[in-house]
Parts: C-alpha cells; structure tokens; sequence
C-alpha cells in the first residue's frame, strides 16, 4: 500500500531529524533540506487522501502504484547515500559525499513533485521506474573529482520501450535546467546525416541565427557554441557505431561536467566508449504492470465487464510488455463504443501475426493501429 510506503519514509526522516539520534550526524548541514523533504512527504499523504475522495478505484490504483515507487525509491537513495558517507575515509571524499547527498536530495524532491503534478492527466502515463529517472539525474549533475569530465551516457532498449520519454522527462527538470548553460536535442534515427545532425544542434545553442555552410562550418560553429560552457547534448534513437563515430568528435570537452545523453538499441553504441557501468537497460514491462497500464488507459475509473477483459488481456499479452504498444492500442480499444465485436475485430488483427520477433511484432501492432484510427475517424 502507498500509506505504508510513505509511513515508512516519514520514519527515516523523522530518525535522522530526532536530535538525540546518532544519525543526525550524518545529514551535515543538510537539516532544512530534510524538513522541507519532510513536510513534501506529509503533503503527498494529504495529497493521496484528497485524491481518494474524488477518483474511481482504476486511477486511485495507478496513483497508490505510483506513489509506492517514489518513495520507495527516495528511502532508498537517501539510505544509499547516508552510508557512502559513513564509508567516506578522508576529508575530501566527504565532502564529495556531502554534495551528492545534497543533489539527491533534490531530485528526490522533484520525483514528488512529478507524481503529484502528473496526476492530473492519466493519459500521460508514466510507465518508466522513478528509480530510472533518479539515476539518471545522479549521473547528469555529479560534479565533482572526475565527474567533470565529459562523459557519455546511455539508454538502451529495443524500439517502443520508452527511451525518448524517459529521456524527456529528465531533460525537462528544472534541476537539470538550472545545472546546464545549454541543452540541446536532435534525433539522429536510422538515416542520418551528420550535417543534418549538426544543423538541429545549433538550432538549439544559438537560436536566433546561424550562417548555413558545409559539414566542417557547422561543425566548427558548434564546436564554438558549446566551448567553456557547461552543456547536455541529448542524441536520441542512435543505431549504428558509424553514426556516433560521425559526430562525437566536435563536442569539446572543458572539464566542465558536460554530457552527452544517448538513447539506442544497439548496446555496442552504448558501450563503446567502455562506459557500460553509465548505461541504463531499459527492460520490458512485467505482465501485472502490464495490465494495469492497459486497464487505466482503456476503463479509466469505469467498471470492467468480464467479457471486455478476457479480450484486452489477450491483446496485452500480445504485446509482451512494451509500454508504447501497450498504451497504443490500448488507447484505440478505449475509442470504441464498447461494443464486443469491435474488440473482437482489433484482436483478431493485432494477434494476425505470429511471430517471435517483438520489434515485428510492435511495428504491427502501430501499424493496425493508425489503419483503426483512420477507419475510426
């Protein structure tokens, strides 16, 4: 239960804020930040009560889900990195402890933020792990020994997995935000073209103009744009090692902590840079999470007849837990007016192709999809 999950993280911070606590060494100068923790955790509780009272039993699960993960996670992190500090055997280990802890605490504040704010639209679904989002957040703001180095890092999935929305959903925080002097955003995909890679780029460091020219201007336009400032460049959808290798040389690296942010299928891009350990692999959706995802988008807070869920149960197992697949036709089933043969109808399409390939499979089921919609409309 959500209640329980957030009793248990009001029971850490409440240790580690009790003055006559051993652990309230731990938290350095840090006591403000854990009180406002404190009380943004209280208001989640007064938050879920409230929703509680106005929402159908579907969105209040998705909520209860979705608060569990969170704080689950923000207990997780904060006793993470309590004991790094407790292992920290000099001076300056400590301090870089003492910084990580304060970052964290921060991101963490946002991931509450992002339950409550998104709640109000469940057709936005968030179906990445919270956990996912505060690693991610670590490793764009770490700053500190070698983590000013420039460094690359990766999200690896099969296609339809959620990279570009996770992905997304970090670019946007206003810790990263504040953390960087410029972010920028190209999707490079299948087939690329390095000029055209480099053109979107300074699209986004230098809005206002920027002379048209050949591969080695523009590259050295960005090259210029980027120099002694702090910047996230996100490439997302790279497929092949050919294509990275075509633009990783003009990003300079300043010592700065820049970074590069890679979302691919193919794991050697991922790890070619022998930075495995700053890889995220994206895995598919477990099959209750998957139904729950479907049921939400499909039935929102109405009841679900038995006949209705037999069917959509099929369709999602067919989709073998990928959340774009599943929240797409989930999405279509939702559009039709209830009626069992329709459903019937879609099912028997999407289940058409027996196949064990899942990218086949996917690209199936968006196919059906769009025909549905198109004869829908």
């Amino acid at each position: 239960m959500a209640y329980a999950s957030i009793a248990s993280l009001m029971r850490t911070i409440e240790l580690l804020l009790t003055s006559n606590s051993p652990m309230q060494s731990l938290i350095g100068d840090h006591k403000e930040e854990f009180l406002a923790l404190q009380e943004k955790v209280s208001s989640l509780e007064v938050f879920l009560k409230n929703f509680e009272k106005t929402n159908g039993t579907e969105k209040m699960a998705y909520l209860e889900a979705q608060i569990k993960d969170v704080t689950n996670a923000v207990e997780h992190t904060i006793q993470l990195r309590l004991t790094e500090a407790v292992m920290a055997d000099d001076e300056m280990q400590k301090e870089r402890e003492d910084k990580r802890l304060f970052d964290s605490l921060k991101q963490v504040a946002e991931e509450i933020d992002h339950v409550q704010n998104g709640s109000s639209n469940f057709q936005d679904y968030d179906t990445v792990s919270c956990y996912h989002r505060i690693w991610l957040l670590e490793k764009l703001t770490q700053y500190d020994g070698s983590s000013r180095k420039l460094k690359v890092i990766s999200i690896v999935g099969m296609g339809g997995i959620g990279k570009p929305t996770l992905a997304k959903e970090v670019y946007d925080y206003e810790s990263i935000r504040s953390h960087y002097d410029v972010r920028a955003w190209t999707t490079v995909s299948q087939q690329y073209n390095v000029k055209d890679i480099l053109k979107s780029l300074l699209h986004s460091t230098i809005p206002d103009r920027f002379d048209l020219g050949n591969e080695s201007r523009l590259a050295y336009m960005l090259q210029k744009s980027l120099k002694s400032r702090r910047y996230l460049i996100v490439l997302d959808d790279m497929w092949s090692r050919k294509a990275w290798d075509g633009v990783r040389q003009y990003f300079p690296s300043d010592n700065n902590g820049s970074r590069i942010l890679l979302t691919t299928r193919n794991e050697e891009v991922a790890y070619s840079d022998g930075t495995k350990n700053l890889s995220l692999l994206m895995h598919l959706m477990e099959q209750d999470e998957s139904w729950n995802l479907a049921k939400s988008i499909m039935f929102a807070n109405e009841a679900l007849p038995y006949d209705f869920e037999t069917i959509g149960k099929q369709v999602v197992e067919y989709c073998q837990g990928l959340p774009l697949d599943i929240a797409v036709i989930s999405a279509l089933l939702s559009r039709f007016k209830r009626t069992i043969e329709d459903w019937e109808n879609i099912a028997e399409d999407v289940m058409s192709l027996v196949t064990e390939d899942l990218y086949e499979r996917h690209l199936h089921v968006l196919g059906l999809s769009y025909n549905h919609l198109t004869f829908f409309q």
